[in-house]
Order: C-alpha cells, then structure tokens, then sequence
C-alpha cells in the first residue's frame, strides 16, 4: 500500500512546509476566505474561490464531500438541498448527475441562476491552485469516509499541494486518523464542539495545529489557553470592521471571512 505519509514530508522536503511558515511567521493577521468568497458568490463554486484570489486572501477554505462513483467535490453540506436547485445526500449521486444541478439557483436574489455554476471536483479545484500556488488551504472533511479522506489526500498530493494545506474536521476520530496515518496538519474545534473529542495529555488537541473558534466563544482568554498548548488560535467568521478588529485585539492569527473586505480593509487597508 503507497505510503501518503512518506509521499507528505517527501513533498515538504522538496517545496517545502509553505503553510507552517507563513502560519508561524507571519507579521500580520492572516485572512481565509470561507468556502471563497460565500457572502459575495455562490459558495465553494471555482468563481467563488477566484473572486476571493481576486479580492486578495491569504488562504482559502473549502469542504470535501463524496458522490457515489467515488469522486470527492467540494460542497459544505451533506445534501445538495441548500446551495443548488437539486435535493438529496451527495453520495446518492454520480458525478454526471451531481453536475447537472446548478449550483447558483439558490443564492441571493437568483441572479446567479442558469449561469452555469457547478459543484467542482476537487480534482477541478487542484487544477485551478496550480496557478496560485503562495495561497493556502483549509480543507475540511465533511464526509467521514475513509474513502473520501485517502482520496482528499491523494488528489492533493498528485498535484503537490499537500505542503499548502491544513485539514479540519469537527471529527476528532477523522482528526486522529489523519493525524496518525498521514502526519498532515490538523485544525480542530473546541472541545466541546467536536464529535469523539478525547480529553487528556494524548488525547485530540495534541494532535492540533490550529483550533478555530466561533466568534462567540473568541477572547483573550480562549487565546491564551491554547497557546499554552502550542496551538494556533484561529476565528471564524469576521464579516465588518468592529469584529474584525476585536479578534485582532483578542489575538488571533488567522480569521475566516464570509466577506474579506472589511478584513483586508483594517488589516492591510485595501
């Protein structure tokens, strides 16, 4: 069986870990755009993520999925219900079938309808990074599938990514598994947010690079106790210019945006 770890820090060695030294050393606060730009397009869509590029993000986050003749696609939920004009669970459906919905019938006032916006393949995805390789990735596994995480993983490694991103999931059995069979990055919840979570010295935040916290439960303190455990503190989402500038103060080093305007605004005044 191919070894995906040994092919990870092969890569790494090669390219090097971009994600952990811009993570690490950056000077700034940096801005993900969530599923690209989903306040602005339809979400996880390739126009979604190339208008976040375009706007100026840091990294951008997505969600894998799986159909059912095994191809994972980015879409943030289980079901197509919510972002296209179709109905039902993603693994009910081949890829043919999966593309025949459209992806932009259901966001805003329908003037993105019937202008061709599909759910991409992640292999689609792969190919539009190709050209955008300083970018980041958070890649977040919705389904927990064995399956669909070897296949995440091996699709990014084909395309050498693999140094770029971090994986999350609110998982924290998925979260192990990654961690132990691949050595990849991983980005948690708190605790009491994650499904399996383990408590204790070896349990799932030390296998933890990054915690995203919801704005709600952001502060000082939440910063302060995990770097205490050498865990990057990360937020989500900062959508205007009053929350954006509390989870600065508050300390994070990575915000998520729904909107990345009012990020870039007060962090790099663009």
């Amino acid at each position: 069986m191919y070894e995906w770890k040994d092919e990870y820090f092969k890569q790494i060695a090669l390219s090097g870990d971009r994600a952990d030294g811009v993570f690490r050393n950056s000077e700034r606060c940096l801005i993900e755009g969530h599923r690209g730009a989903k306040a602005l397009m339809p979400e996880n869509t390739l126009e979604s993520f190339a208008y976040a590029l375009e706007l100026g993000v840091d990294a951008l986050e997505t969600d894998v999925n799986m159909t059912k003749d095994g191809v994972p696609v980015l879409c943030h939920d289980r079901t197509v219900d919510r972002t296209t004009d179709g109905s039902g669970v993603i693994r009910q459906f081949t890829l043919e079938e999966l593309k025949g919905f459209d992806a932009g019938a259901r966001f805003g006032d329908g003037e993105f309808a019937g202008k061709g916006y599909r759910i991409p393949t992640l292999e689609e995805f792969c190919e539009f990074m190709d050209a955008h390789r300083e970018i980041l990735l958070n890649v977040e596994i919705k389904d927990y599938g064995i399956d669909n995480i070897d296949r995440t993983l091996a699709t990014l490694g084909a395309h050498g990514l693999l140094g770029n991103c971090i994986f999350a999931c609110f998982d924290a059995s998925v979260i192990h598994y990654l961690f132990e069979r691949y050595g990849v990055k991983t980005q948690g919840f708190l605790g009491k947010q994650m499904k399996r979570f383990r408590r204790g010295k070896n349990g799932t935040y030390s296998e933890l690079y990054a915690i995203g916290v919801e704005m709600k439960y952001f502060s000082c303190e939440c910063v302060e106790f995990l770097n205490d455990l050498d865990i990057q503190p990360w937020c989500w989402c900062c959508d205007d210019e009053e929350t954006v500038k509390y989870a600065i103060a508050s300390g994070t080093t990575l915000m998520t945006c729904n909107d990345p305007r009012p990020a870039l605004k007060v962090i790099r005044g663009v």
